[in-house]
Formats: C-alpha cells, structure tokens, sequence
C-alpha cells in the first residue's frame, strides 16, 4: 500500500462565542481529560460565571481543524497569556502566523514546556518580540492511593455556604503558596464562585 502523500488542509478557526468554541472543540477536549484539564477548567468558570470571569476584555478561542477533524485548541481571556493544547512544532508556527494576521497580541504562552518554546520561537521569528511561558510553569497534580483515617473525624460531608467563606479563600491562598504561585488568582473571588447561593458552584467538603 502506497503511502498518503496528499497535503494536509489545516485551518486555525478563532471565535469569541463560547457555545461556538465548544461546539466545534468540546469532543476533543473531553476525549482526554487529563491531557486538557486546564482548558476544560477555565472554559467550565466561563460558562458558569460568565465571559468577564478573568478580565474585562472578552475571552477568545481558537480550533485547529485539520481533514475534517480537530487536533488542538486554544484560548485567550485577557490580560493573561494564551493557553494552548499540545503542538507540533509546524502547527505552533501556524498558530502565531494566524494571531497575527488578525491582530490579536499574545503577551506569553502557556502550555506544554515543547509546545511553549515552539511557539514563543515561531512568535519571535514572525514578530521579532520575545515571549515566554508561565513563570511558575503548569503543573497536573496526580491524587496516588488514599489512606482513611483511622479512626475517622467526627463530622460529615456538607455543602460549603456563606459562613465558610473566609476559611476556603485562606485554604486556597495557602494552596497557591504551596504550588508556589503567591499573588496569583484573587482567593475571596475564587470563593465566592464556588459556595452554594448567589449562582456560585457548590463545593462540598
């Protein structure tokens, strides 16, 4: 059997409706759940708290569509820097070809340690600015075997309400500073979208 030797047709497609994004991408995106965590966060904050979540500026998203199919996605919710799935070194050079074409900056890059120094390369060389990826890097934490107490705490599980506000916010900022990203994503705010009322998800514990 010869071969397929015929070319590949690749289209970035970019949009700022949200449904759009997740009509085109949201198979993709669930099929590995662990490789698109990140993505599939911040999409789920959006669709939940609305498009101003992380800024002012609306949200953008982009899908690399290739012979019929989606092979990677991407977005922005500005200020912060572009988030993209993983990249081969040709598409992350497509990627920055079309963001500039449509005028839309990228201040850095977050994403896999070889798909972000693709792409800030591929930026450099089109746009002779230098960009970096997340300082701090994106790290997936893997939950290993758990260990019941013994004895168990007195207690049971419940939904997280008003009165537990300032305890999650001071639990997540710790969390933050143990991961080493201090000052990062605002604690009360974080909070506040996931205690049960006022529209925000429910966390229970």
């Amino acid at each position: 059997m010869r071969p397929d030797t015929r070319p590949r047709t690749e289209t970035w497609y970019l949009t700022e409706d949200l449904d759009d994004f997740l009509s085109r991408a949201g198979a993709f995106l669930r099929s590995r759940p662990d490789l698109h965590t990140l993505v599939l966060t911040v999409v789920e904050a959006l669709r939940v708290g609305g498009s101003r979540t992380y800024g002012e500026q609306a949200p953008w998203f982009g899908v690399l569509e290739e012979d019929g199919g989606v092979r990677a996605a991407c977005f922005r919710t500005p200020p912060h820097r572009l988030t993209t799935t993983p990249l081969t070194p040709g598409q992350a050079d497509s990627l920055a070809a079309h963001l500039i074409a449509r005028g839309r900056p990228v201040p850095g890059v977050n994403a896999v340690r070889e798909t972000a120094v693709a792409f800030a390369e591929a930026w450099h060389r089109r746009t002779g600015a230098t960009i970096g990826p997340h300082p701090h890097g994106t790290r997936l934490f893997r939950l290993g075997t758990l260990t019941p107490p013994e004895p168990a705490p007195q207690g049971r599980a419940r939904i997280a309400g008003d009165g537990d506000r300032e305890l999650l916010a001071r639990w997540f900022g710790e969390f933050q500073e143990a991961i080493g990203e201090p000052g990062g994503r605002d604690a009360t705010a974080w909070t506040d979208t996931r205690r049960g009322g006022a529209g925000g998800r429910r966390a229970a514990w």
